[in-house]
């Protein structure tokens, strides 16, 4: 989708932020959307309100699924945490349901025979 509703370009951004909770890697982006904001949709035509909303729409998505993938790999880092501080000298496994199976570790340098 192309957004020809804006009718002058934003004003440059900067990678520093006033917010000291932003980190520099996202200040382009909160000054970015900060400038979107400020510009308003009052004098947008319908049409580019909707090509905004749509336009807002799908980055909301991509938001939504990058926030999953940030979530689900702290849960992955926070399971192996929780399995290794309590069950020392056990090796974690995640099985195909995501629950945690603990194998102790063997000494063993030749493999068991299958029966």
């Amino acid at each position: 989708m192309r957004l020809s509703s804006i009718p002058d370009p934003l004003p440059p951004l900067s990678s520093q932020s006033d917010d000291p909770d932003v980190p520099p890697r996202f200040a382009r982006i909160v000054e970015g959307l900060a400038a979107i904001d400020r510009r308003g949709p009052d004098n947008l035509s319908s049409k580019a309100l909707r090509e905004e909303l749509e336009w807002f729409t799908t980055r909301l998505r991509a938001m939504k699924a990058i926030s999953a993938r940030w979530q689900t790999e702290l849960d992955r880092r926070q399971q192996e945490a929780r399995a290794d501080d309590h069950h020392p000298g056990e090796r974690a496994l995640v099985d195909d349901m995501g629950e945690i199976v603990h194998v102790e570790h063997c000494s063993r340098s030749t493999p068991m025979p299958l029966r």
